[in-house]
């Protein structure tokens, strides 16, 4: 259950940013290991620009 739990928030939260920041995020892009703090967030959202 946690681990559908943490897909769903994952989802979300790329949905969230491509309609917020008006870019394409493929789930394909995430990776939980390089996406697990704001840094890193901000970090890798900056590359995809």
């Amino acid at each position: 259950m946690q681990n559908r739990m943490r897909n769903t928030n994952t989802v979300s939260l790329l949905v969230e940013l491509q309609k917020r920041l008006d870019i394409e995020v493929s789930i394909s892009d995430f990776d939980h290991d390089k996406w697990e703090t704001p840094n890193m967030i901000v970090k890798k959202l900056g590359d995809l620009r």
